[in-house]
C-alpha cells in the first residue's frame, strides 16, 4: 500500500462491474465495501507514521561479485562465470534511530540493460542523496522522489536499482514493527513456499538428465 499522511482514501479503489449498471445499488455497495477496507489499512498506517517518525539518515551501497563453483549459462549467454562470479548489489538503510533494513540487487546484462555498476552508481550517486531525510514508511513519496530522479523512459527507469532500495525499505519497516512482510501487507502468512530455479546447460538432452 503506498500512501502519504493525511490522504484519504480513493472514492472508486475498485472499478465498477462492467456487466452491471454504474449506479447500481450492487456497485455501490461494492465500491463502499472496499473504501472501508481501503480507508482502515490507510488510517492504521497513518497513526503510526504520525506518532513514531523513521527518518531515512544513512545509505550503504555494497556490490560483491558472489563465488561460483562453475559458470552458470542461459540461451542468452552467460549470467555469472566462475572466475568473475556472479554480480549482487546490496543496500542497507538506517534510519535516525538506528533500525537497518536489506536490500538486493541482481543485475546481469542477459535480462536487462542494468549492471553491477550502474546499479551501483544510480543508487550511489542519485537515488541515495534525494531519499536521506525523507520518512522511511512513506513508500508513495520516496517512489515519487526515485522516479523524479531517474525518469521512465522506454522502461520503468532502473528498476533493479528501484526494487533493491523497495526491498530494504520492507525490510526495514518490517524490522521496526516487528512485523514480518505478510503482516506489513495486511495479509496471512503462508506456510509454503513454491521455488523455481534456473538449469545451466548445454542442450534439452543435458537439461532432462
Amino acid at each position: 500500500m503506498q500512501f502519504s499522511t493525511g490522504e484519504q482514501p480513493p472514492s472508486n479503489p475498485i472499478p465498477s462491474d462492467p456487466g452491471v449498471e454504474k449506479n447500481s445499488s450492487l456497485n455501490r455497495r461494492i465500491e463502499d465495501l472496499f473504501s472501508c477496507i481501503e480507508y482502515d489499512v490507510i488510517k492504521d498506517m497513518a497513526e503510526r507514521i504520525k506518532g513514531d517518525d523513521m527518518k531515512i539518515a544513512r545509505m550503504d551501497v555494497f556490490p560483491p561479485r558472489l563465488p561460483m563453483s562453475q559458470s552458470f549459462t542461459i540461451s542468452n549467454g552467460a549470467v555469472g562465470e566462475a572466475g568473475l562470479g556472479a554480480p549482487h548489489v546490496y543496500v542497507r538503510m538506517t534510519v535516525d534511530d538506528g533500525v537497518s533494513g536489506w536490500g538486493e540487487a541482481r543485475p546481469s546484462l542477459r535480462w536487462s540493460y542494468e549492471t553491477l555498476q550502474t546499479v551501483t552508481s544510480t543508487i550511489d550517486r542519485y537515488l541515495r542523496p534525494a531519499l536521506i531525510g525523507l520518512e522511511a514508511r512513506d513508500w508513495k513519496t520516496i517512489h515519487r522522489v526515485m522516479n523524479r530522479k531517474i525518469r521512465p523512459g522506454p522502461g520503468s527507469g532502473q528498476p533493479i536499482a528501484k526494487a533493491a532500495i523497495d526491498m530494504a525499505l520492507h525490510d526495514l519497516i518490517g524490522a521496526a514493527e516487528q512485523r514480518n512482510l505478510a503482516e506489513l501487507w495486511y495479509s496471512a502468512p503462508n506456510p509454503e513456499l513454491k521455488l523455481s530455479y534456473l538449469i545451466s546447460t548445454a542442450s534439452p538432452e543435458e537439461a532432462d538428465r
